[in-house]
């Protein structure tokens, strides 16, 4: 993982800690948007400026991790009410809020592998109750013109 930070950018590990401290983003470490440290120092636990995001950031990395979902690129956490994942650049997760992170990140790998073709782009919003809709992007027109649901409330995953 990593976070740009004053300009620099705090490569950390996966329990949290401060590995590096770069003026460019390593490739291969997915980015966190919206999450600024309140410390650099290497060898040191990050700490955002919001508490709370210190517990969205790991529920996220948690569920990614217990998900064996290893091709996400940006997780963006600048708004409580819109956290969205980049997956592979290909496909948007918007999760919405953290409630229910990990069924939401699970119920999203399920689409990917069983509904979405592997060279469809596109957003998938997924809502706290279990739909969701894909919205597929299209060369011909902006993402919001086009949606389809993929299955709306049709896969059911145990929330346990």
């Amino acid at each position: 993982m990593q976070t740009l930070n004053a300009l620099r950018w705090l490569l950390i590990s996966k329990y949290g800690r401060i590995l590096e401290k770069n003026s460019y983003a390593v490739s291969g470490f997915p980015n966190f948007r919206g999450y600024n440290s309140i410390t650099e120092v290497i060898g040191e636990y990050v700490e955002a400026e919001d508490e709370d995001k210190n517990t969205i950031i790991s529920e996220i990395t948690e569920a990614l991790n217990a998900n064996e979902i290893t091709d996400v690129r940006e997780i963006d956490i600048t708004d409580y009410y819109n956290i969205s994942l980049n997956y592979a650049n290909r496909i948007i997760i918007e999760l919405g809020t953290s409630a229910d992170v990990e069924y939401k990140i699970k119920f999203a790998k399920t689409l990917i592998e069983d509904k979405i073709g592997e060279n469809q782009r596109g957003t998938i919003a997924l809502y706290s109750e279990g739909g969701a809709t894909f919205r597929e992007k299209t060369t011909s027109s902006p993402l919001k013109k086009h949606t389809r649901n993929v299955c709306a409330r049709k896969i059911s995953l145990n929330k346990s």
